[in-house]
């Protein structure tokens, strides 16, 4: 294992769990449409975090016409974030101690499915903008994760980065582009075969640990 010298992290799942917020700025979403057939659940959006951006519409609402689907993820999207801006989401536990120790030895950065606006949202409720150097979207560039994960490491000129994330879109994401993978076990995937695990965001704090399988 080579010295890593920075770590790019997926969002939710990750570094948080947004569901309860996002639920209710989709269900204020969607009281403006009378052809949605039946209500958004908790269930509903749980299944769709980590998809990317522009395929949530059909994977929720494959019975209405495209031109609907959008116009209806439009909406839900600007609630979200909205809702987020005003009362933000639950951060996992030891987030912010865990962050400022790795920040002191290595470059932090975000890369999401998520709408553009989204990220931001994130990180100016919880006042978490200093910890970040960059972060990327599919919303923002229409691009895979793989493809953002890309970007990031070339624009900051990333040697060894290790990309963290909960399902198995992200370990793809991260082996596409050669670079290693530390599954989040506490988030919304399930993934069994896999080298490097943590059961909390804590155990970052002791990542050279990790990193050698001491997990």
């Amino acid at each position: 294992m080579q010295q890593i010298d920075s770590i790019i992290f997926d969002l939710d799942g990750t570094l948080w769990d947004s569901l309860e917020t996002c639920l209710k700025a989709w269900e204020k979403a969607l009281n403006d449409f009378g052809y949605i057939k039946e209500p958004i659940t908790a269930e509903d959006l749980r299944g769709v975090f980590g998809l990317q951006h522009d395929l949530i519409g059909e994977k929720l609402f494959p019975y209405l016409a495209k031109e609907q689907r959008e116009e209806v993820i439009e909406l839900c999207y600007k609630e979200e974030i909205k809702l987020i801006a005003k009362q933000g989401g639950a951060l996992y536990e030891d987030l912010e101690e865990t962050l400022n120790k790795l920040k002191s030895e290595y470059k932090l950065f975000i890369v999401s499915n998520c709408q553009a606006g989204y990220i931001e949202a994130f990180l100016e409720y919880h006042n978490l903008k200093d910890l970040f150097l960059d972060f990327e979207c599919s919303g923002a560039t229409g691009k895979s994760k793989a493809e953002n994960i890309k970007l990031v490491i070339q624009r900051n000129s990333l040697k060894n980065p290790i990309y963290v994330g909960d399902i198995l879109g992200d370990y793809k994401a991260a082996e596409k582009n050669k670079i290693p993978f530390i599954y989040a076990e506490y988030g919304f995937g399930n993934i069994e075969k896999v080298e490097y695990r943590i059961e909390s965001l804590k155990r970052l704090q002791n990542l050279k640990e990790v990193l050698i399988g001491h997990n």
